[in-house]
């Protein structure tokens, strides 16, 4: 009996194997089919991808600007506002 449930263990994991396999050479085949079309339609989306991350990399830097004049603002008028609190 512990022979027959190896057994049955061995051919459960050889069809898992054999599935996976099967799988695998289908994406294959289709990776080799793939239509010129289907390689320019790809091209023009990581193109869209490459510029939206150029547009985001600028718009950190001009966000990090924006930051950086809005602190020295705000120290400005915290420091006038204890300037005038002194004087009162």
């Amino acid at each position: 009996m512990k022979g027959n449930g190896f057994r049955i263990f061995l051919a459960v994991i050889a069809g898992l194997a054999a599935y996976f396999l099967m799988i695998q050479e289908i994406k294959t085949e289709i990776a080799g089919k793939a239509d010129s079309s289907i390689v320019l339609r790809i091209d023009n989306k990581l193109s869209r991808l490459e510029a939206f991350a150029q547009d985001r990399r600028s718009f950190e830097a001009e966000f990090k600007v924006f930051r950086d004049e809005t602190i020295r603002r705000l120290a400005r008028i915290e420091s006038l506002l204890e300037n005038d609190r002194g004087k009162k």
